[in-house]
C-alpha cells in the first residue's frame, strides 16, 4: 500500500533516523519518492534568502520543487516566518504568466537558446511587479532584444520583422 500525502506530511515531523528506519516499510510511488527526496534536500535558509531577495527568487526556488514537496514545505512551515513567502507563492506567484511567448519574440530575433533567457528575464521582471501590463512586457522585450542585438550587426530594428 502506497503512503498517502498525509503520511508523508507526518514523516516530515519525525527525526531523520526514525524516517530512515520507516522508509523501507513503505511502498512509495515514484511521485511520492521524488517529493520526499526533494523535501529531504529542502533548505529553509534558501527560502529565507530568496524571500529577502525578491518575489522572483521565491518563485524560482519553489516552482522547481515537485508539487507534493511544495505541499510538505507549506504544511511544515505554516507557523514560521516563512509563511508569508509560502502564502504569496501559493496564492499569487505560481499563477503569474507572461502575455508574450517565444513566438512573439521571433518578430525581432531569431530562434535559439537565447529566447529562453529573454523569457526568463521577462518573467522575473513580471514577478517583481515591473511589468503590470502586456504593453510593458512588449516594450521590455523589445529593449532586451535590441540590447542583445547591439552585439550583432545583422539584427533587425524594432518593428522590422526578421524573415
Amino acid at each position: 500500500m502506497a503512503p498517502s500525502v498525509y503520511l508523508l506530511g507526518l514523516l516530515a515531523f519525525l527525526q531523520p533516523s526514525e524516517v530512515q528506519r520507516l522508509l523501507p516499510l513503505l511502498e512509495m510511488s515514484k511521485t511520492e519518492s521524488t517529493a520526499w527526496d526533494a523535501w529531504c534536500a529542502f533548505e529553509p535558509e534558501a527560502l529565507e534568502r530568496a524571500s529577502a531577495e525578491s518575489p522572483a527568487a521565491v518563485h524560482a526556488l519553489l516552482s522547481s520543487l515537485p508539487p507534493l514537496c511544495c505541499w510538505l514545505v507549506s504544511t511544515f512551515y505554516t507557523y514560521t516566518p516563512l509563511n508569508g513567502s509560502l502564502h504569496l507563492y501559493a496564492h499569487e506567484l505560481q499563477y503569474v504568466r507572461l502575455a508574450l511567448t517565444g513566438k512573439d519574440l521571433l518578430q525581432w530575433t531569431h530562434q535559439g537558446p537565447h529566447l529562453k533567457t529573454l523569457l526568463k528575464q521577462l518573467l522575473t521582471a513580471k514577478l517583481n511587479g515591473e511589468l503590470p501590463t502586456p504593453e510593458d512586457e512588449l516594450l521590455m522585450a523589445q529593449q532586451l532584444v535590441c540590447a542583445g542585438s547591439e552585439k550583432s550587426t545583422s539584427a533587425p530594428q524594432i518593428g522590422e520583422r526578421r524573415l
